[in-house]
């Protein structure tokens, strides 16, 4: 059976609208809510047939675009259990999350199966590929394979197939209960993977909440690489222009200008080349531009300058605070940030509905019904999350940041928690101790990741680098370092732990 869910609302009242133009835009035919919502229920009704049941688990490694929503949606009205996970991660982590999923089902590019049945393109894939893909195989898994037409050997269905598959009559049945639809792994944790559980009532709160932050005038459209984020655009009825990530600096402006972008989502480092190419043509960012949304990594006061110098006067600047378990927490106006002068990093005030408070020993503490279930691996989770945010509120009610708790590097969207990867890396021949710090560029306007390396015999930063980009050391691609620095671990404390800010420290001193 298939089922209502509140996240598929929207498009369903779009969809009944006598006003049908087109609110999903991927390189072919552009798609009306009605197609949308028609070709979902068909994909829902053909799983069905195919045997996925309610409850099951389902990985979705699809390139973003209209494939991947109607996966979404289609899995949301079967009342699945979803698992996204980044196929750009290593392979002992990937192994670990399957074990934890024992997933029933995925839906899987066909480029990635390729890779699995072919060694030597998949090493040469590796070796040569800037940021590889993987995805490991898997006992008893049925496979719905997506993308170009590739000569495989496996088993696998269809998915243009079951789109295309002559149309039945369907109904979506009421389901008011609650259900816990969406996981999501967090980079961190350094024994279970973290996979953090969504329901369908805070992932719809969310996006409503965040929908209305790109509600704007009629005509806007949106652009983004990001599939949650078509969700994004249909909830707040703006047509939705998905883009390869991949695009150089020039395409990705032409296809703004072509397409009369108005509202833009993204971390800094996505924004970065694009001002950075403005500075140096001395030129700016698209006229059609009216709001920029920057989130998912700290935005600092000295790249929302640059910004601002390269953007037409008339943009709004939107900062947005949040994390996987609570998905946003607070805004603040771009401006209002650059002028603000005070201690911590102002991330604005809370938005509706959600409720924050200070710990004991300085973390910030957040909950609202944006909040996750649990974790996956366990049963329940606290009232409040705990963010690993130092903070403080000042006396107009903002979250000031004052650091992170936790010896965490956040690297555009990424959290890179470093105990995860080092136990690996000191398993290359010749690697007695390993410790990854992250260090804050203000060119990048990024952290740039470091790792130091004590090593027993002569090694070279190529040699750790190609052990840990493939190969059965392999470590998650957006972990990989910037630089490797050999040195002589300073030490702290009776337990002689490792210094780690006195390792960033050297790593400064020696490139000033």
């Amino acid at each position: 059976m298939l089922y209502h869910s509140p996240i598929l609302e929207p498009l369903i009242r779009l969809a009944q609208s006598d006003e049908q133009t087109p609110i999903l835009f991927n390189g072919g035919e552009p798609l009306t809510p009605r197609e949308l919502l028609t070709g979902s229920l068909q994909l829902g009704q053909q799983l069905l047939n195919l045997g996925m049941q309610k409850d099951d688990t389902v990985i979705i490694a699809v390139a973003p675009g209209a494939d991947f929503i109607k996966v979404m949606y289609a899995t949301m009205m079967i009342r699945c259990k979803a698992a996204i996970i980044d196929p750009e991660m290593g392979r002992a982590l990937y192994a670990a999350k399957l074990a934890q999923l024992k997933p029933k089902w995925a839906f899987v590019d066909t480029r990635l199966l390729l890779l699995q049945e072919h060694p030597l393109l998949r090493y040469a894939y590796f070796k040569l590929a800037r940021k590889p893909v993987y995805f490991p195989r898997v006992k008893n898994l049925n496979i719905i394979a997506s993308g170009p037409r590739l000569p495989l050997l496996q088993k696998f269905t269809s998915l243009q197939k079951l789109v295309k598959a002559p149309k039945q009559p369907v109904n979506l049945l009421k389901d008011p209960g609650p259900y816990d639809y969406l996981i999501t792994y967090t980079s961190g944790t350094l024994q279970e993977p973290k996979g953090v559980l969504h329901s369908f009532a805070s992932l719809s709160q969310s996006i409503r909440l965040l929908s209305a932050l790109v509600q704007g005038q009629p005509g806007d459209r949106l652009a983004t690489y990001l599939p949650h984020f078509v969700l994004l655009g249909i909830t707040a009825q703006v047509p939705v222009f998905v883009y390869n990530p991949s695009l150089s600096v020039p395409q990705k402006l032409a296809f703004l200008k072509k397409n009369k972008i108005s509202i833009l989502f993204g971390p800094p480092s996505d924004f970065l080349p694009l001002v950075q190419y403005c500075e140096q043509q001395q030129s700016q960012l698209p006229a059609s531009l009216k709001h920029l949304l920057l989130g998912s990594a700290p935005v600092h006061k000295s790249f929302l300058i640059r910004l601002v110098a390269v953007l037409p006067e008339q943009v709004r600047l939107t900062i947005t605070y949040g994390m996987t378990e609570h998905l946003l927490v607070s805004t603040a106006d771009g401006r209002e940030k650059i002028n603000y002068i005070g201690p911590g990093d102002l991330v604005g005030k809370p938005v509706v509905g959600v409720e924050v408070k200070i710990a004991a020993d300085g973390e910030l503490l957040v909950r609202s019904a944006q909040l996750f279930s649990r974790y996956y691996h366990l049963s329940d989770r606290p009232e409040f999350h705990a963010t690993g945010d130092l903070a403080r509120l000042d006396a107009d009610g903002n979250i000031l940041l004052l650091g992170r708790k936790k010896e965490m590097i956040i690297r555009s969207n990424t959290n890179i928690y470093p105990a995860l990867y080092e136990d690996t890396i000191k398993k290359i021949p010749g690697v007695e101790e390993a410790a990854m710090v992250g260090i804050y560029s203000p060119e990048k306007e990024d952290e740039e990741v470091y790792l130091a390396v004590e090593a027993s015999r002569p090694l070279t930063a190529k040699y750790i680098l190609d052990k840990i980009s493939y190969g059965a050391l392999q470590i998650e691609k957006n972990a990989l370092p910037d630089e490797v620095i050999f040195m002589q671990m300073p030490r702290k404390g009776r337990q002689h732990k490792i210094d780690r800010a006195k390792i960033a420290q050297i790593i400064k001193d020696r490139k000033n």
